[in-house]
């Protein structure tokens, strides 16, 4: 289940140390993440990930 971590609008502009160990408000844990079920773009086709991920070796 994919979870999603926010920052307080206005205290961080990134999930840092700061917001994660020393301010109790900074950062929130939400799970499930919020993830809208409709793509954002206007072609109504949902991108799928593939389902193999390739590493190609220098």
């Amino acid at each position: 289940m994919p979870g999603e971590i926010s920052v307080a609008a206005g205290t961080h502009e990134f999930y840092d140390f700061n917001a994660k160990y020393v301010e109790d408000d900074a950062a929130a844990l939400s799970c499930p993440a919020d993830i809208p079920r409709k793509p954002s773009c206007g072609s109504g086709n949902s991108r799928q990930l593939p389902s193999t991920l390739w590493v190609r070796k220098a």
